[in-house]
């Protein structure tokens, strides 16, 4: 049986050749052109210097209707007040002229296009950190289109907007712009730009990213626009941009996780990547009377790859081995998260089935008639397996959960993986009280029944989690 599922876990991940980007030195000389950009003292954004020092680029959203733009830069450490002297709305791209410019380099744009194999990298101020730092990119698989990318609901936000152009040509990223990125050079092997990093649109857990061509800097410094009153409202499409900020952090396998924010459950589940799922999660919630509206997650993301788990507000995580765990109702409950990068995804998945599903005394498999598809991969190419769990005592005989008397148990399994990247989150309820199918259904009846209080707060707390399990996912990219 475990060889089987070796089999299916190296058949359904596949991992991503490694290739050589920027040398140190590169980005070493390359940070003394990157600057941060500052609406009304808001740390928010990045910029670079193009095409002089006394002239930064950016992402429009982040200066849009903003009188009072700080740029900083920090390798000489003062700052300049700022004013946008070009836009080009199409691109997401603004032009700033600087009050006082230092005697620092520009960038040049590179005259081609990055190949598919190209290792990229970006400087930036994400999450409004007060020094810059690189992250890894690379191209990925898909249409160059920005509307083939972007979710339907992220599509008509967009559309209604106007900025940017949902028939601009981009660059699709494998990599994780965290919000605070938005106008930071993407550079290739010799430091030119290739492309601006953009995005911040909210995809449920995570925010939807992409690069402009550098080729629209030539139509930025030519452009002749105005900004309109409406176009002010683009602001508050990239909400994550200015609202993440680094929270507490928890080391789950290797990878650290980095809490950025806490949603409402409406605000997740409208463009969550599995609706379908949450659409089965949200049912059952119903169906105990719970009001899933009324609920919070917090969002923890591995930065360098973007791989996020959701858990419910307030979960304390403490150490599992290479594990986080969360225990509920004296270990009734569990939620497992574990991530890894520089291993193989068939190994790390296979290393975290056998902590979380072999062990415990229970053995588990596919839940029967579960109505969501094991197996599946999302359409930028992110490898996604959610099951529905049913498992049972490995000590219990098949006569002995006819008569009622093999415990049955219930869980989720999420495994997710892109190249080297692996995010494994599975939640199993083995509390005996779950598993009682008539005291449920008589405190369904009536809920002032003696122990209903206890059984439906742990029917809640299951179903909260297994909301959480549903939403954990990887950036569109």
């Amino acid at each position: 049986m475990r060889r089987m599922t070796f089999v299916l876990l190296l058949l359904f991940f596949s991992a991503s050749p490694a290739g050589q980007g920027p040398s140190a030195d590169v980005v070493r000389t390359a940070s003394r052109s990157v600057v941060s950009v500052s609406c009304r003292g808001v740390s928010s954004a990045t910029g670079f210097f193009w095409p002089d020092p006394a002239h930064v680029v950016t992402a429009l959203h982040v200066v849009a209707g903003c009188e009072d733009i700080l740029v900083r830069f920090e390798s000489v450490k003062r700052s300049s007040a700022a004013r946008v002297v070009r836009l080009l709305k199409a691109a997401d791209l603004a032009l700033l002229a600087l009050d006082d410019p230092p005697a620092l380099p520009a960038f040049q744009p590179s005259a081609s296009s990055p190949g598919a194999q190209d290792e990229l990298v970006t400087l930036g101020y994400g999450l409004g950190a007060p020094t810059m730092h690189s992250v890894n990119l690379r191209l990925s698989y898909g249409s160059s289109q920005l509307e083939q990318m972007l979710p339907r609901k992220s599509a008509e936000i967009v559309r209604e907007s106007g900025i940017p152009s949902l028939t601009l040509r981009i660059l699709r990223l494998e990599g994780h712009l965290v919000p605070g990125l938005s106008g930071a050079p993407i550079l290739d092997r010799e430091g030119r730009v290739v492309a601006i990093a953009d995005g911040g649109l909210e995809n449920g857990a995570v925010a939807v990213s992409w690069g402009v061509p550098a080729e629209n800097l030539a139509r930025l410094a030519q452009s002749s626009e105005r900004m309109a009153t409406r176009d002010i409202a683009v602001r508050d499409l990239f909400e994550a941009e200015s609202e993440a900020e680094a929270g507490e952090t928890l080391r789950c396998g290797t990878m650290i996780f980095t809490k950025l924010r806490t949603e409402d459950y409406a605000d997740l589940i409208e463009s969550a990547d599995d609706p379908a799922g949450a659409g089965v999660m949200r049912q059952l919630a119903e169906f105990v009377g719970m009001d899933p509206a009324e609920l919070e997650f917090d969002i923890y993301s591995h930065l360098p790859t973007g791989a996020t788990f959701v858990a419910p507000a307030d979960t304390e995580f403490t150490r599992d081995g290479e594990d986080c765990i969360a225990d509920f109702y004296e270990g009734g409950l569990q939620f497992r998260v574990y991530g890894s990068t520089g291993m193989d995804v068939i190994q790390a998945a296979q290393r975290f089935r056998s902590r979380s599903l072999l062990s415990g005394g229970y053995s588990w498999q596919e839940a029967p008639g579960a109505s969501i598809p094991p197996m599946q991969k999302r359409f930028d190419g992110l490898d996604v397996k959610r099951t529905h769990l049913a498992g049972r005592k490995a000590s219990a005989s098949v006569l002995d959960e006819l008569m009622g008397q093999g415990p049955v148990a219930s869980g989720l399994e999420v495994l997710l993986g892109r190249g080297d990247a692996f995010l494994g989150v599975v939640v199993l309820a083995t509390d005996p009280d779950l598993q009682d199918t008539v005291a449920g259904v008589q405190c369904g009846l009536n809920s002032n029944l003696p122990g209903c209080r206890m059984l439906i707060a742990k029917a809640e707390t299951t179903l909260e989690l297994m909301i959480a399990g549903y939403l954990s996912t990887f950036p569109i990219g």
